[in-house]
């Protein structure tokens, strides 16, 4: 409950018995029961927004208007005319998704809709422009420390290492491996469990050096001083 609210957004569609129980200070109980249905609403989505933008990804966040089981995304460079598209489970109640892979300085079009109704509950087409992949400066490579969010084992090492990090919730992620010239050396797509994830990374094909690992996860990125000997 939050105040007067009862929101049973995990619930698949059906008819549910609710049971209201309250406990007072002294320690006596009252309860009361109601018989209520669940049922998915497929109206366009709302309150849409592209953010946590960066050269190679973008969170795309919707509203609560609309509570499909299903949401499909469709994407595509400004310039083209192919559309990506990425269908993602909306119970419980998911009302964003990260777009992985883009290429720097470019406008991307992107619309959404719940996928249980006919395409006129598609939303509007939107569109966001990724950033410039800018080289890492010197001083940059100079400040970073290990993140006491994920942790890089053997480091140093060979070029072979486990990245282990916890996780609320099941999504999509992303792992790369960065140079000292900014360059990525490595980059993979990654889906992502609830708790403890580990993901075995091989990049013995780079030269010895220090390198930058990031987790990509929720529009925020992670990142890591890793050094291969």
């Amino acid at each position: 409950m939050s105040g007067s609210i009862f929101n049973p957004y995990n619930l698949i569609p059906g008819s549910y018995v609710v049971k209201y129980e309250v406990t007072d200070n002294n320690g006596c109980k009252g309860q009361a029961l109601a018989t209520t249905s669940v049922a998915y609403s497929c109206s366009k989505p709302a309150g849409i927004v592209a953010n946590n933008i960066t050269a190679t990804s973008a969170k795309l966040n919707w509203g609560v208007a609309s509570s499909g089981p299903q949401f499909k995304i469709k994407y595509k460079k400004n310039s083209s005319t192919i559309w990506n598209t990425i269908t993602i489970n909306g119970n419980p109640h998911v009302v964003s998704t990260v777009l992985t892979g883009l290429d720097p300085s470019t406008v991307y079009n992107y619309n959404i809709k719940p996928n249980c109704g006919s395409s006129t509950n598609q939303s509007i087409t939107y569109n966001f422009t990724t950033l410039a992949n800018k080289p890492l400066s010197k001083l940059f490579w100079d400040d970073i420390v290990s993140s006491s969010l994920i942790n890089i084992y053997p480091n140093p090492n060979s070029g072979r290492f486990t990245m282990q990090f916890e996780s609320d919730i099941v999504q999509e992620g992303r792992v790369q491996i960065i140079d000292v010239s900014g360059r990525i050396v490595y980059t993979s797509n990654i889906d992502i469990i609830e708790g403890r994830n580990e993901m075995k990374i091989d990049v013995t094909n780079v030269a010895a050096g220090v390198y930058a690992a990031q987790l990509i996860i929720a529009g925020e990125t992670i990142t890591t001083k890793m050094i291969i000997e």
